[in-house]
């Protein structure tokens, strides 16, 4: 027995040098090539939630502080960047009246001890 249909679920993270409509794009990209190889493949695409990824400068208050926690250790104290995902940007969305305007992952131990 074969399903005649399927769900699912992609939970696709945005960079800072993308947008929600470029991610978009390219899943539906994916979808119309999966239409091209079988006429009767049909996707429905709905997005559920988005939100805006997050680039912490540099000269922000928040890498200085981690820099000189991380010399306290004994730590590395050269940031580094690195593609990932976090819930960090909905503390951003909630802005400095809840005192979160930047985040930062600080987490000596994983990625080499330095600061991401």
């Amino acid at each position: 027995m074969v399903a005649d249909s399927c769900k699912v679920s992609i939970d696709r993270r945005t960079l800072p040098n993308e947008t929600a409509g470029t991610a978009l794009q390219e899943i539906q990209e994916v979808l119309r090539e999966m239409k091209q190889k079988d006429p009767e493949f049909d996707a429905h695409l709905e997005v559920l939630r988005t939100g805006a990824p997050i680039d912490t400068p540099l000269d922000s208050a928040l890498v200085r502080y981690s820099q000189k926690a991380c010399l306290l250790l004994g730590l590395p104290t050269e940031p580094i960047g690195y593609a990932q995902a976090s819930d960090g940007r909905f503390f951003c969305r909630m802005g400095d009246s809840h005192g979160f305007n930047r985040t930062r992952n600080c987490q000596p131990g994983a990625h080499s001890g330095r600061i991401n």
